[in-house]
């Protein structure tokens, strides 16, 4: 009878074992996907890091952040249109008579970097230079190619 109980519990404890291993976070079923928002924003995320890392080998960082002027003189391919609707960290920016022109939100107080890309207008910046230049941004190899371009 012993025996028997101890053959009993060392099966339990086996399929126990086994039932969490394969219900661990190394099972593939069981690995967190990314939804296609999250996959975006990653690439935004990611164009964001590389074209600052450009532009700071070219100028530095500027006191005011990286406002459109300043990526437009590091990268000779951007356009005007290309920062359209582009968020900043105090307002907008959007384009009137072929400049860009910077609309700050009412209900904020001036600051320095308020005229700074925001993490947001990486992403809509993004999107208006792979329209314009008929990229398809998917991954980050893409981004590169893309930042290759705007490097030209």
């Amino acid at each position: 009878m012993r025996v028997t109980i101890l053959v009993s519990l060392g099966v339990l404890i086996a399929g126990t074992a086994l039932f969490l291993f394969f219900r661990s976070p190394h099972s593939a079923d069981t690995a967190p996907r990314q939804t296609e928002a999250e996959k975006a924003v990653n690439i935004a995320v990611y164009f964001e890091e590389r074209l600052l890392g450009e532009a700071m080998e070219e100028v530095g960082q500027p006191k005011g952040g990286f406002t459109p002027e300043v990526l437009m003189g590091v990268f000779p391919v951007f356009i005007v249109a290309d920062f359209d609707g582009v968020r900043a960290e105090e307002g907008k920016y959007s384009v009137k008579d072929d400049q860009v022109v910077f609309v700050r939100y009412d209900s904020y107080i001036e600051t320095d970097a308020g005229m700074e890309i925001s993490k947001m207008g990486y992403e809509s910046l993004l999107k208006n230079v792979a329209l314009r230049l008929n990229y398809i941004v998917r991954t980050e190899e893409g981004v590169n190619e893309l930042v290759e371009e705007l490097s030209r």
